[in-house]
């Protein structure tokens, strides 16, 4: 009966954080989603200014801010990489959609990561290698199902032969 209470316990806690970690990943979500519609909704002259406090703000400084939960130091490094990691998949020639999902991933883990980020690390390049490893796992699933695709074709044909041999 000890060890019974002691499971519920666990089970509820585990229950907790897991439920913690989806409304963590959702708010990230949101926070990505709502910073691409930003970019697509300002005016030139607010994205120019925008650019220029970008510029001009160190990336330690914006790590900083997102971990006190600044929105604007998020967006802040939201603009100044979504270029770099988006094109990473678009150079290993994924689609756009995949560059956009990849795009996603990459901010979500960063926002996750944020707690545990040394700030002294390269940003840019650790961002860079997020996406890169990403795009490198889905080429290897579109390559393990293209194979599976193929090894189906190739037994459908050998059995469809297979088939009309034994009719004539």
């Amino acid at each position: 009966m000890h060890s019974a209470n002691h499971r519920k316990f666990f089970e509820k806690r585990f229950t907790i954080s897991l439920w913690f970690a989806q409304v963590k990943t959702r708010f990230a979500l949101i926070l990505i989603q709502s910073s691409i519609w930003l970019l697509q909704h300002t005016s030139s002259i607010g994205s120019k200014i925008l650019k220029k406090e970008i510029n001009d703000t160190s990336d330690d400084d914006l790590i900083r801010a997102c971990r006190q939960g600044d929105a604007r130091a998020w967006q802040a490094v939201v603009n100044k990489y979504k270029r770099l990691v988006f094109s990473i998949p678009l150079n290993y020639g994924l689609s756009q959609e995949d560059a956009a999902d990849i795009s996603q991933i990459t901010f979500t883990i960063m926002f996750e990561s944020l707690e545990h980020f040394y700030v002294d690390t390269r940003f840019a390049l650790w961002l860079a290698t997020v996406a890169r490893r990403h795009s490198w796992r889905l080429l290897e699933r579109y390559r393990r199902e293209s194979t599976e695709d193929d090894e189906d074709l190739s037994q459908s044909v050998t059995a469809t032969i297979g088939f009309s041999s034994k009719e004539a």
